[in-house]
């Protein structure tokens, strides 16, 4: 009956809706979970989801499975059969294409392991953002006359390390230029 009462009529560009994986319809799985997907493996502590597919996961090991894609298929192909019948924008080959697109395995884990490895993804993001910045900002200044040559040196290094391609350092109120490059200990 959703065939004749769909909230989506022509709008769901021929991926039907009535489907569903965990929450989500099929197409609009991998924009929800796609932050947690890594080398076509999503990582998840949602157990509604882990149930909601239990049918189509193969263990391979405790807590990882692999999604059988084909059998999703079959089975999503049988649950449509009205759509397919009634609804002219129904697309079999785009509900292919869709369901290809799902990760190959999926790791269930803890909350509390979980949310750890948000947590460093998160921070490792931010560490590279402050480094940029801090690099945008060193590799723009001015290194300070009244510095010792020893410091000079210093600031002139750790810019240039901070710097690709290596840059010249102005020093303050000269004519001075100092580069610095950076050396790999074999």
């Amino acid at each position: 009956m959703n065939t004749f009462n769909c909230p989506d009529k022509l709008l769901c560009k021929g991926i039907c809706n009535h489907t569903h994986l965990g929450y989500y319809p099929l197409k609009e799985f991998k924009a929800y979970y796609g932050h947690s997907i890594k080398n076509n493996v999503l990582t998840t502590n949602d157990s509604h989801l882990i149930g909601s597919i239990s049918d189509f996961l193969e263990e391979i090991e405790e807590n990882h499975f692999k999604l059988n894609k084909e059998l999703l298929y079959q089975y999503l192909v049988e649950s449509t059969e009205f759509e397919r019948k009634y609804c002219s924008k129904y697309n079999e080959e785009e509900t292919k294409i869709e369901i290809d697109k799902l990760p190959n395995e999926i790791c269930f884990t803890t909350p509390e392991e979980y949310e750890g490895e948000m947590y460093m993804e998160e921070y490792e993001r931010e560490e590279k953002e402050i480094n940029k910045i801090l690099r945008g900002i060193l590799t723009n200044c001015v290194i300070n006359f009244k510095l010792s040559i020893e410091d000079i040196l210093n600031c002139s290094n750790a810019i240039s390390l901070l710097s690709f391609p290596a840059q010249g350092n102005m020093i303050q109120d000269t004519d001075v230029f100092s580069f610095s490059r950076k050396v790999i200990n074999s």
